[in-house]
């Protein structure tokens, strides 16, 4: 949306208003010289981004994708392949076009044979410490976003950009002044002298695992990750929870807190509370200063409710 904005009049999803009463809300709210409108489209169960895509007809399509989200609705992985593929399925029927990850082996099966364009190709990755910094074209490009999970989506929105006709230097201008809101891969410094990375909107295990892997990659002595648990996960998640817990066990992040009842279940040696309220009130008494902290969770968890403290 950032980019497209500079050339186009552009509409996009506002908040999470991406299921079946979120995109039509968008739909019949576009004013009608609207020259792009970007829609997300959501799901936790099958048969749902078929819907969505029947209801907003879009002439391109995209799955930045696919992880391991709301398994108790899809059944398994593999129903999350199916859904998501919904909307390729509607692109290939009405004549649409792709916009693919040239480096995503699974994306790139399920489109073949349908108009596309790849991105990723063109771009390198430089750095995520804490924000993530690429080359697009022989552009370099410094952005407010982090975590390296974070690039694809960025060189994304540069061949997106492109591909409408927007230049390189505006692309460029347009990331590099986004700023990410709603608790979404932002980062704050508080007055304890921490470093809060906040992506507590929501949380699966895919994601999970990045931001995991995100902190280890940041400087800094100090770091802290708070996670709290992965909800909708049905018979999965007890596996799920251990498996991150395994990878905590591994690593050499300096404590660890877990968050939830799920978590509660696993076999660990960490600080585990039952809600955030419990860990908010121990956070008064030990309270923790000069560190990197990531807050990592599911949106039922609410772990944002601990900036104050931190």
């Amino acid at each position: 949306y950032a980019v497209l904005n500079t050339k186009y009049r552009t509409i996009a999803t506002e908040g999470n208003l991406n299921n079946h009463i979120g995109v039509p809300l968008t739909l019949l709210s576009t004013p009608i010289d609207t020259e792009i409108l970007i829609i997300e489209m959501g799901a936790n169960h099958p048969g749902e981004i078929a819907f969505l895509s029947n209801l907003s007809r879009p002439d391109f399509g995209i799955i930045t994708n696919i992880g391991k989200a709301h398994l108790e609705g899809f059944g398994c992985y593999e129903g999350v392949i199916k859904t998501k593929s919904e909307l390729y399925n509607h692109i290939k029927k009405n004549g649409g076009k792709l916009f693919v990850n040239a480096k995503d082996e699974l994306l790139l099966n399920l489109s073949k044979n349908i108009k596309q364009t790849t991105y990723i190709n063109n771009s390198q990755f430089l750095s995520a410490n804490p924000f993530v910094r690429f080359i697009y074209k022989e552009t370099e490009i410094s952005t407010q976003l982090i975590g390296a999970y974070n690039y694809p989506n960025l060189a994304l929105s540069c061949c997106v950009g492109e591909y409408f006709g927007i230049s390189i230097s505006n692309c460029k201008k347009a990331i590099e002044s986004y700023s990410p809101t709603n608790n979404r891969s932002q980062v704050e410094k508080s007055n304890k002298e921490n470093t809060l990375i906040l992506d507590a909107y929501n949380a699966n295990p895919s994601s999970m695992l990045v931001a995991i892997e995100s902190l280890l990659q940041m400087s800094g002595s100090s770091k802290i990750a708070i996670l709290g648990d992965m909800l909708e996960l049905g018979d999965d998640s007890l596996v799920e929870h251990q498996l991150i817990v395994d990878l905590l066990k591994e690593s050499n992040i300096q404590n660890v807190f877990l968050v939830g009842e799920e978590f509660q279940k696993t076999k660990n040696s960490f600080s585990v509370f039952t809600n955030t309220d419990e860990l908010n009130n121990w956070l008064q008494s030990n309270p923790i200063t000069y560190s990197t902290i990531l807050l990592k969770g599911s949106r039922g968890i609410q772990l944002e409710s601990l900036k104050k403290e931190l």
